[in-house]
């Protein structure tokens, strides 16, 4: 699977700017904007530039959130589209994974900052910067809310899953807002229960002390409780 990595660091960049892609969730608040209007705007410019065309396209996490804006904003441009027209197509090819199941861990965003950078570009895809604030927003017409980047991906997938059945749970209690006409056990946020591939996740030494003591059965059926009932065997170091 090619992985493609955006950096900032280049010479046609000034110092302001180079300094994006330094250092990962580092300095204030505007520069984890810029990082997140790299990743999700420049992620999906670089896709088209390369000429790679996603059927859909998984934000996991709401980092990456801005891509859905400038999907939306591409289908304008070449296709024609209305605003609504064009985010019906990005919300259907849309998947959204949630994991941080506390407010603190979902990026937010001051309004006036976001100004600065997406009022112009409101312009762009024909809708006023207040409607684009909404988007991110558990209540819309909350004008002193703050931009979350976590709503905005929710509000433009049409797909949202958690990462374990219990995480599901938590999740629908905490964006029910989102969907506000709904029950929380109606909110629509399926789960995918996260795992490993146990072989390859094990290292070299524990993999051998393994087939020692518990034979081959651990790689092969790691979640037989039998198996690792014999790990009573090893003794201690």
């Amino acid at each position: 699977v090619p992985l493609y990595m955006l950096d900032t660091n280049t010479g046609f960049n000034p110092p302001e700017f180079r300094r994006i892609t330094a250092q990962l969730y580092g300095g204030d608040r505007e520069m984890r904007l810029r990082q997140e209007i790299i990743l999700g705007i420049g992620g999906v410019r670089v896709l088209k530039a390369l000429g790679i065309e996603p059927t859909v396209i998984h934000i996991n996490e709401g980092h990456s959130a801005f891509s859905a804006l400038e999907r939306i904003n591409i289908l304008r441009k070449e296709k024609g589209l209305s605003f609504d027209a064009a985010r019906e197509v990005v919300l259907a090819t849309t998947v959204f994974t949630t994991h941080t199941p506390v407010p603190a861990g979902n990026d937010l965003f001051d309004p006036e900052l976001l100004r600065s950078y997406f009022e112009e570009y409101a312009k762009e895809l024909g809708i006023n910067f207040r409607v684009l604030l909404g988007y991110g927003r558990l209540d819309p017409q909350n004008g002193s809310e703050a931009f979350g980047m976590s709503t905005l991906g929710l509000r433009l997938s049409a797909y949202t899953n958690a990462v374990s059945r219990l995480h599901r749970q938590v999740s629908q209690a905490m964006w029910q807002k989102v969907w506000h006409h709904h029950p929380v056990e109606d909110v629509p946020i399926d789960y995918v229960t996260n795992g490993i591939h146990v072989p390859t996740w094990i290292s070299r030494d524990m993999a051998a002390l393994f087939d020692r003591y518990l034979g081959p059965d651990w790689a092969e059926d790691p979640d037989n409780e039998r198996v690792w009932e014999q790990a009573e065997r090893i003794p201690d170091p």
